[in-house]
C-alpha cells in the first residue's frame, strides 16, 4: 500500500488596519489571488518555509506569527493529484520592501504583484477553496 502525497504550503496573512496583503499571480496557464507564501521545501519546517517565503516574496522578516488556520479536511491540490494541507498563519512583519502593486517577474512568463485589499473586498478576489475559509474566518 502506498501512503498518500501531500502537497505542504504556509500563507502569512498579513493586515494593515482594514485591508490584507494579497498576492496576485499569473502566466499565461493561471491567474488567481492568494495570501502570500508557498510550498514547504524539503528538510524544511513548516514556520521556517513562512520566513523563507516571505523574505523571497516581499524582503520582510517575520517579527511574530500566530498560528491561525490548518486544513483538517481533505483538500485536493489543484495543481496536482496529491492532497493539499495548507497553514495560516496571522503575521507581523518588519522592514518590508513592498509599494502597493509592487510587481515581480519569476523566469520569464510568471508575474507576482502585491495589493492590499479591504477586509469587504477579500472574497471577491480568492480563487482557491482554503483561502475562502479563511476569509470567511477572518470577516465573520
Amino acid at each position: 500500500m502506498s501512503l498518500p502525497l501531500f502537497n505542504v504550503r504556509v500563507y502569512g496573512i498579513i493586515q494593515k488596519g482594514n485591508h490584507y496583503l494579497l498576492s496576485h499571480e499569473w502566466n499565461d496557464k493561471v491567474d488567481f489571488w492568494k495570501f502570500p507564501g508557498g510550498g514547504v521545501e524539503k528538510n524544511e519546517g513548516i514556520e521556517q518555509a513562512l520566513k523563507r517565503e516571505l523574505m523571497e516574496e516581499l524582503n520582510t522578516e517575520i517579527k511574530d506569527a500566530k498560528l491561525y488556520y490548518v486544513n483538517e479536511h481533505y483538500q485536493k491540490s489543484l495543481f496536482g493529484k496529491e492532497s493539499l494541507l495548507a497553514f495560516y498563519y496571522l503575521v507581523n512583519a518588519t522592514n518590508m520592501d513592498l509599494s502597493p502593486k509592487k510587481e515581480i517577474k519569476w523566469g520569464k512568463d510568471y508575474h507576482l504583484k502585491f495589493s492590499w485589499v479591504s477586509a469587504d473586498e477579500l472574497e471577491e478576489h480568492m480563487h482557491f477553496p482554503l483561502d475562502k475559509i479563511v476569509v470567511n474566518r477572518l470577516t465573520k
